[in-house]
């Protein structure tokens, strides 16, 4: 094959340079020619072992896959790798195998939490119900009601307040011209020459006064 480069020839496909002459190249037995057509490769199954090709050993419970890196095969779903072979995950109650590498291979099903390596059933309290998520307690209260020490209670919100619809804090949320104290809502007085922010729970002075000691003043 001629080439605009170098000498002005290459070797042909299944040969390769040598000095100014072409060898043919030895392909091993499960193997194959690259592309290029001037290396070799293992076939899918066997990995190289110097200049052969040597099955891979897939253990019982495993499975071939292609990797360039690492170990060529892995295990089943259910079952982890142990030296060179496949141990069955021991899968508590109300549990089921996962496909992860890490961890313990097992998760609870919805509606269990995962205590001391079994599944403990989640219980809500009243007013209370499952939910998705996997950290926590494993449960949410209902609307109009929040969690205060493993119970769901119900939010009570002040004179000039309103459900916030928030799981966290009070719950509950002054109307505006209002702010919080304590636990009720206190009108926003405001000073001459001011009036509400867009918060609604605080006061700022109208151009050009400006706020100083509870007042606003002209500069």
């Amino acid at each position: 094959m001629n080439s605009v480069y170098g000498n002005k020839w290459s070797c042909d496909r299944g040969f390769r340079r040598n000095r100014n002459g072409c060898v043919p190249i030895a392909v091993p037995a499960n193997a194959y020619l690259t592309p290029a057509g001037d290396q070799w490769n293992c076939e899918r199954g066997f990995r190289r072992i110097k200049e052969s090709c040597v099955e891979i050993e897939v253990p019982e419970n495993g499975y071939l896959v292609d990797s360039t890196y690492g170990d060529s095969w892995k295990c089943d779903r259910g079952y982890r790798a142990d030296r060179n072979g496949c141990t069955a995950v021991v899968i508590p109650e109300h549990a089921f195998a996962t496909n992860t590498t890490y961890g313990s291979g097992w998760e609870c099903e919805r509606g269990f939490r995962e205590v001391d390596g079994a599944c403990s059933q989640i219980v809500p309290p009243e007013n209370g119900f499952l939910s998705d998520s996997t950290s926590g307690s494993g449960w949410d209260c209902n609307r109009n009601f929040r969690p205060v020490d493993g119970a769901c209670v119900k939010i009570v919100p002040p004179e000039h307040a309103y459900l916030s619809g928030s799981v966290y804090g009070s719950g509950w949320a002054c109307d505006r011209g209002y702010r919080a104290e304590n636990e009720t809502c206190a009108a926003v007085v405001l000073p001459d020459n001011a009036h509400l922010d867009y918060t609604g729970n605080d006061w700022e002075c109208t151009s050009p006064y400006r706020r100083q000691n509870g007042a606003c003043v002209l500069e």
